[in-house]
C-alpha cells in the first residue's frame, strides 16, 4: 500500500522525499514538483537506526488509548541476545501527542520514529483505498488521518528477529501469530480487510475484546506446529469472522475450525491404529471397534478436548459448557455431561433442528460464540498430535 494523496486536479501527489523538520515538529513530504505536506510528529527525532532495519505490521483494535504502549516479547528467547524482546506495539494515537509515558523513553523512540517513516512510505501488505485530497490537509495533518483512528502499529527489530530464526530454525512469519493476536483483540490488516474494518457499517462490537495487558509487555505465542500451514483458519479470522453480525453465521464459521481439527485427529488415529495392527499382542477386533467409534463426530470432538489439547486452560472448557447448556435448556433437551458433548449438541440443534427454539436464541448464542472463540484460539496454539 502506498499513501494515496490527490492534488486539486485529481492527479496523485507522489511522495518523492521525506525529511524531519524540528521547528515544525513534523515530517515534510515533497513531490518532484517541490510541493509539500506536513505530517506532524510531536515526539523526539531518533534516527540512529535506519528504517530498513525494522518490519511494520498493522492491526485494528478499537479500545486502546495513546498510553497503551507495550513491548512485544517471546519468553522462549530470553536466553538469547535479544533478551526475549522483539519490538513494540502501540495505537496510532501515540504519534499524536508527547504527553504519554513513553514520549521520552530512549528505547521506544527509535521504534516510533522509524514506524512513522515506514507508514509514510506505505505498507505493501495492506490494500488501502482512502483517498486524501491535498487541499483538505494543506495546513498539515497527522498520520491518523491516513490510516484511521483504530489502527495499531507493531514494529519489530530485524536483529532481534535473527535471534528468533536461530531459536525456531525458521524466520519470523506474522501468519503464525494471527491466532494469538486475534485472541487478544488485535485484528491484522490484510489485502482484503482494511476497508471493511473502516467501512461506515462495520460494527466494532463484533470484535471487541476487553484484553488490555496489565503490565508493559505482550508475550506472543505461535500457532501449533501441527496446524501451522493452514491458511484457511487465518482467512477465517482475518476476512470473514470479524464481519459477521448474525451469531448463527459466526458459530458456523467457528465450527469449521473444529471440523478441520477433528479431521486431523481422525487421520492421526488411523495412522496409529494401522501401526497397532502389526503388533501380535493387539486385539484386531478391539482396534476395529475403536476406529468405528471415531467415525462418530462427537467422539472425535471428545478426543480433541481430552487428548489433543491437554494444556488448554480447563476454565475455558467449563465456560463453554455453561453457555452451551443455557442454550440447550431453551429446548428442554437433556443436558450432556461434558463440554465437548454440549458443544456437539448445540451444533446439532443449530444445524439440523433450529425450529426447536420456541424463544429467541441469539443472545445465548452470542455468549456461546464468545466462549467458543476463546477456547478455539487457545486450542490452535496448544494443539498437539499424538505421536506413534
Amino acid at each position: 500500500m502506498g499513501i494515496l494523496l490527490l492534488n486539486d486536479d485529481g492527479t496523485e501527489f507522489a511522495i518523492d522525499k521525506i525529511k524531519f523538520v524540528k521547528k515544525h515538529s513534523a515530517f515534510v513530504a515533497k513531490d518532484k514538483a517541490k510541493n509539500e505536506i506536513l505530517f506532524y510528529y510531536p515526539l523526539q527525532k531518533s534516527d540512529n537506526t535506519p528504517p530498513e532495519d525494522f518490519d511494520v505490521f498493522l492491526f485494528y483494535k478499537p479500545n486502546l488509548a495513546a498510553n497503551n504502549i507495550f513491548q512485544i516479547t517471546d519468553k522462549n528467547l530470553t536466553e538469547l541476545s535479544c533478551k526475549g524482546k522483539l519490538g513494540w506495539i502501540f495505537p496510532i494515537q501515540s504519534f499524536l501527542t508527547n504527553e504519554h509515558d513513553y514520549s521520552k523513553n530512549p528505547y521506544f523512540l527509535p521504534y516510533a520514529y522509524n514506524a512513522y517513516l515506514k507508514l509514510l512510505d506505505g505498507i505493501s501488505d495492506v490494500n488501502y483505498y482512502n483517498k486524501i485530497k491535498i487541499n483538505e490537509i494543506s495546513d498539515g495533518t497527522y498520520i491518523e488521518k491516513i490510516y484511521g483512528e483504530n489502527t495499531i502499529v507493531m514494529i519489530l527489530y530485524k536483529n532481534y528477529l535473527n535471534d528468533y530464526a536461530i531459536k525456531y530454525n525458521q524466520p519470523f512469519d506474522i501468519k503464525n501469530y494471527i491466532v494469538d493476536f486475534y485472541s487478544k483483540g488485535f485484528n491484522l490488516f490484510s489485502q482484503n480487510n482494511f476497508n471493511l474494518f473502516y467501512h461506515v457499517d462495520f460494527n466494532t462490537k463484533n470484535i471487541e475484546k476487553e484484553y488490555i495487558p496489565s503490565g508493559n509487555k505482550i508475550n506472543i505465542q505461535k500457532v501449533s506446529n501441527d496446524f501451522i500451514d493452514n491458511e484457511y483458519v487465518n482467512n477465517l479470522l482475518l476476512d470473514l469472522i470479524p464481519f459477521q453480525d448474525h451469531p448463527l453465521v459466526k458459530f458456523h464459521l467457528l465450527y469449521q475450525i473444529i471440523e478441520l481439527l477433528i479431521d486431523l485427529i481422525f487421520k492421526n488415529e488411523l495412522t496409529i491404529s494401522t501401526s497397532r495392527f502389526k503388533d501380535p499382542n493387539e486385539n484386531f477386533h478391539d482396534i476395529k471397534d475403536e476406529i468405528m467409534t471415531l467415525t462418530k463426530e462427537q467422539e472425535r470432538i471428545v478426543k480433541l478436548f481430552n487428548d489433543y489439547s491437554k494444556n488448554v486452560d480447563s476454565s475455558l472448557k467449563k465456560n463453554l459448557k455453561a453457555t452451551c447448556d443455557l442454550l440447550i435448556g431453551l429446548t428442554k433437551d437433556k443436558i450432556p455431561n461434558d463440554a465437548p458433548k454440549s458443544l456437539y449438541k448445540v451444533r446439532c440443534l443449530l444445524f439440523h433442528n433450529l425450529r426447536s427454539f420456541k424463544t429467541d436464541y441469539t443472545t445465548s448464542l452470542k455468549s456461546i460464540n464468545s466462549d467458543f472463540e476463546n477456547l478455539l484460539t487457545e486450542i490452535l496454539i496448544e494443539f498437539k498430535l499424538i505421536k506413534i
